[in-house]
């Protein structure tokens, strides 16, 4: 083992690690100043010494986090809160946190999240990593791949359940406006189907609606047009039920009793509007909290090929769904 400072901060870790016989998550909590047992804090000093490495020198910053996101995330709430949490945990551990918006300017970090990206971004970006050798976290993406780490909530399940809620409430021609390039609406459209197929109703196409092809406006008329009109809506988000809302009152739609609609995320209007609308509550934050433990994790045992973290949802039941009082049942 050569003495001194090596060329990089990780290089210098891995001294560190090797020298003191304590974890690299344990290194990370020391040189960032925060509390660790007194014999890895006297371990880590004594293999500072034997590598002739300052204490003052400064690896303070040795987890070096990458956050890469589209250009476009801060559209969408729920990132944020993702991102809230990233940094509250990194804060906790003492890592360092960084954006990145091209994944192919950046050979740096100890590992990277990758946050609000579309399907074929999110398999690029993986490919580079992978080459790279260097750990990654996938956020709100449930994928089969036993080599991919991800922190999610289930989707599909979500999805599922706000189906069964509306068919509960004797709703039986949903509409559904869904995107179906990228993992979390085809996991949405796979949840709707799933309920259909369990009541035994068959999935009308003329109640699903691409919105890579047609707006919500466009979707929300055509669908009344139908010789069978929707009695419910289930939104891909809370924004969209609410334009839905909004669309179904000024056409002289009762809600919940000509339409039900519910959404999904969860967001602070959602249970301000009038009427409050039925929604899926996703803990954003707490994804981007485990998200961040999965990359420690990842760096501190090399071995581990990957972790998978589902975080859980909740139905959160509103007047815009509520056909059958309780009452009534």
């Amino acid at each position: 083992m050569m003495k001194g400072i090596k060329h990089t901060k990780e290089e210098a870790v891995e001294d560190i690690v090797g020298a003191s016989g304590v974890s690299r998550s344990t290194v990370f909590r020391y040189l960032a100043g925060k509390s660790i047992r007194p014999a890895s804090r006297e371990a880590i000093a004594a293999a500072l010494r034997t590598l002739s490495i300052p204490e003052t020198q400064p690896l303070s910053a040795a987890i070096d986090i990458v956050v890469s996101v589209s250009p476009i995330f801060n559209r969408f709430r729920g990132y944020a809160e993702v991102l809230e949490g990233v940094l509250h945990r990194s804060g906790e551990v003492g890592a360092r946190v960084r954006m990145n918006w091209d994944p192919r300017s950046d050979r740096t970090g100890c590992g990277t999240i990758i946050l609000g990206k579309n399907h074929a971004e999110e398999d690029e970006e993986s490919a580079i990593l992978k080459a790279q050798r260097r750990p990654f976290v996938l956020i709100n993406r449930v994928i089969d791949d036993p080599a991919l780490s991800w922190a999610s909530a289930d989707t599909r399940n979500a999805a599922r359940e706000l189906a069964d809620h509306l068919l509960e409430q004797g709703c039986s021609r949903i509409a559904l406006w869904v995107e179906t390039t990228g993992r979390v609406g085809r996991d949405k459209y796979s949840g709707y189907c799933d309920a259909l197929q369990a009541a035994k109703l068959p999935v009308d196409p003329k109640l699903v609606f691409n919105m890579e092809k047609i707006g919500l406006e466009e979707a929300f008329n055509t669908a009344r047009t139908l010789e069978a009109p929707p009695d419910a809506w289930l939104c891909m988000d809370d924004e969209s039920a609410i334009l839905v809302m909004r669309m179904a009152l000024k056409a002289g739609l009762r809600i919940p009793e000509d339409l039900a609609v519910a959404g999904m995320n969860d967001i602070e209007s959602a249970g301000h509007v009038t009427p409050s609308l039925t929604s899926i509550h996703i803990p954003f934050r707490e994804m981007g909290m485990a998200a961040v433990d999965i990359l420690i994790s990842l760096i501190d045992k090399p071995l581990f090929r990957s972790h998978k973290i589902l975080v859980e949802h909740r139905l959160v039941i509103r007047d815009s769904t509520q056909r059958k009082r309780q009452d009534d049942r």
